[in-house]
């Protein structure tokens, strides 16, 4: 995977605005990870995307110059590109262009956007992808997903996790969560949130302050560990790593209702 950026050929075809002249809109993961730059705003609707940091996080090979960009071998003529405080931005419909398989999705009130390689696009959507899709996708925006919760009126399963040191928190994605069950059944029932303590990974301050505060309010001395809430963000149920597959995490799941 190559990334090239010819600064010099960009700044001469794209438009650069300063950082000031947008509003920051929240931040960007790509397949459940987030990445450091943000979306940009203007007038609340107009939406511009990192497309470096998106083909990274993706292994996409991109290039950027003379007012086009090449993903994956395809070029699009791109006249919504513009650099914003040195980084280069597109607008949704050109990334969209590139990669028919890309899509996005608001999880609440434009709090977190997310960008993956799904099998669908509902482009243009104003909800969060699970709305829009009928999708098990993982939030972790706390707020964002507490709001969901309400709107669809169901449970929201938090995940306390280590993703990429624990190894019980490793065997309970890959056995569970990553199963055509649970991602059914999540899809019809739950609200998902990830709650992240990495090592070795940074992030967003705002996700850590988040996550350490959620776990000192509900007593995290391990992971991973699973916390149940209603709809209305009260909590009545946890749950550990359980052995047996889906069937065992779905059926305590049902028996917490």
């Amino acid at each position: 995977m190559r990334i090239f950026f010819l600064f010099t050929l960009l700044l001469m075809a794209a438009s650069v605005v300063a950082a000031d002249a947008w509003e920051k809109g929240g931040a960007v993961s790509v397949n459940g990870n987030v990445i450091p730059q943000a979306v940009f705003l203007k007038n609340g609707r107009s939406m511009v995307f990192p497309v470096l940091a998106i083909a990274q996080a993706l292994g996409k090979e991109v290039s950027v110059e003379s007012g086009a960009v090449t993903w994956e071998g395809k070029t699009v003529k791109t006249p919504t590109l513009m650099v914003i405080d040195n980084v280069p931005y597109l607008a949704w419909k050109d990334l969209a262009r590139l990669d028919p398989a890309l899509e996005y999705g608001i999880a609440a009130d434009r709090a977190v956007f997310a960008l993956g390689a799904r099998k669908s696009a509902p482009v243009g959507s104003n909800v969060g992808q699970s709305e829009a899709a009928g999708e098990a996708v993982w939030l972790e925006d706390f707020a964002a997903a507490k709001a969901q919760a309400a709107r669809q009126n169901k449970r929201m399963l938090l995940d306390f996790t280590g993703s990429n040191w624990c190894g019980w928190c490793k065997k309970l994605d890959a056995e569970v969560f990553a199963t055509p069950e649970f991602k059914a059944y999540a899809a019809k029932n739950l609200i998902l949130v990830k709650l992240d303590f990495p090592r070795g990974i940074p992030q967003p301050e705002a996700i850590k302050k988040q996550n350490e505060a959620l776990a000192r309010e509900y007593g995290i001395d391990g992971f991973p560990t699973l916390i149940i809430l209603g709809s209305n963000g009260v909590q009545f149920g946890e749950l550990p790593y359980q052995p047996g597959g889906p069937a065992v995490t779905i059926a305590s799941l049902e028996q917490l209702k």
